[in-house]
């Protein structure tokens, strides 16, 4: 089952909607930043899938939302957004709440909604059992020894993910199988940490240790080039249940960003909302687009899907050999975040 996310404007200096199995409160305050969120059905969903339209008081220039108090994702005041299970809670009640800052102010607009046990949502496919309520017996303390617990590998699935629990913060590269770039890369030194990552309308711009500098990364030129290149930007998208990967995003020495705008739509140049296989947006279209980038072909991850993204000495793209165009072969490591909107997001390390 889809839920719909919608905020739209109003007329007051702040209107406040919580809107769930308990119907609607109104709130009125003065000289705030004005949103409401209308989460639609209050009840049974199988799985956390929010397909939002964003709206917004005019002065309304940075949105964030979050499930349960949990994370602040970056997402466009005005815009049609879609994330899938990066926050999403088990059975039970839950809140969605969005956070509008303005000019004028801050609002924050709040949903409830429930997500059923199995058997309760008819039609719906049930989700996996909850084994977190799951008792086993103990050893009796006093001498006598209990039956030892059944077998549970045989008696039932293994209990689902947690998806309460925070989300990793880094990958390891080894994980992760590359495409159109040298052997070996994953056993390259870690020899430098990405500190900074801003997602920009002119692209990715990212700050390590040795990017500047004395001890930094020196430069090489590749065959039928006029100027030399410093690193290349990795990238890492999670397709199918398993990390595929890329270094093909090329920067010279002083270059800013790289890459355009990662979550908008290469023909309207508004907010991506073609998301996975096929889609129309920049990192499908412009930066994995054929058959050498394999697995990540014209796939386009969506808003707050985890993404990672890594650094590399050198020229890598279209490199099949050892690494002949990385002098130092050294990379960075990979930092896991959540896919930006188009928008913009900057991630601190």
């Amino acid at each position: 089952m889809t839920s719909q996310l919608r905020i739209a404007s109003v007329g007051l200096p702040l209107l406040l909607l919580a809107c769930g199995g308990g119907g609607t409160i109104t709130q009125t305050m003065p000289n705030t930043t004005t949103c409401t969120v209308t989460l639609t059905p209050s009840t049974g969903y199988v799985t956390t899938l929010f397909v939002a339209t964003v709206k917004s008081s005019a002065d309304a220039t940075t949105c964030t939302y979050g499930e349960d108090g949990k994370g602040s994702i970056p997402i466009m005041c005005n815009s049609t957004i879609e994330a899938t299970g990066f926050q999403a809670g088990g059975v039970g009640d839950h809140a969605l709440i969005v956070t509008a800052v303005g000019s004028s102010g801050t609002g924050t607009c709040t949903a409830t909604f429930t997500v059923l046990p199995p058997g309760d949502m008819a039609g719906q496919p049930p989700p996996p059992p909850d084994m977190t309520t799951t008792t086993m017996p103990s050893p009796d303390m006093t001498g006598t020894t209990m039956p030892p617990p059944p077998d549970m590998t045989v008696m039932q699935p293994p209990p689902a993910p947690d998806m309460t629990a925070p989300p990793p913060t880094s990958l390891d590269l080894h994980n992760v199988q590359l495409f159109n770039n040298p052997t070996g890369v994953a056993d390259w030194p870690v020899t430098t940490m990405i500190t900074d990552l801003e997602f920009t309308n002119n692209g990715v711009h990212v700050e390590f240790g040795k990017k500047d500098g004395a001890g930094s990364w020196p430069d090489v030129t590749p065959p039928g080039w006029d100027g030399p290149l410093e690193y290349t930007v990795g990238f890492a998208e999670f397709i199918g249940g398993k990390w595929y990967g890329s270094a093909a995003i090329q920067y010279w020495r002083g270059l800013d960003a790289m890459g355009g705008n990662v979550a908008v739509d290469v023909t309207s140049m508004g907010q991506c909302t073609q998301f996975g296989n096929g889609s129309n947006c920049q990192v499908a279209k412009n930066w994995y687009y054929d058959g050498r980038w394999g697995n990540l072909a014209g796939y386009q991850p969506a808003t707050g899907e985890i993404v990672g993204f890594f650094v590399v000495a050198g020229n890598l793209r279209g490199v099949m050999d050892d690494g002949s165009q990385s002098p130092v072969k050294e990379r960075t490591n990979v930092v896991l975040i959540p896919f930006p909107p188009a928008s913009g997001a900057k991630y601190t390390f």
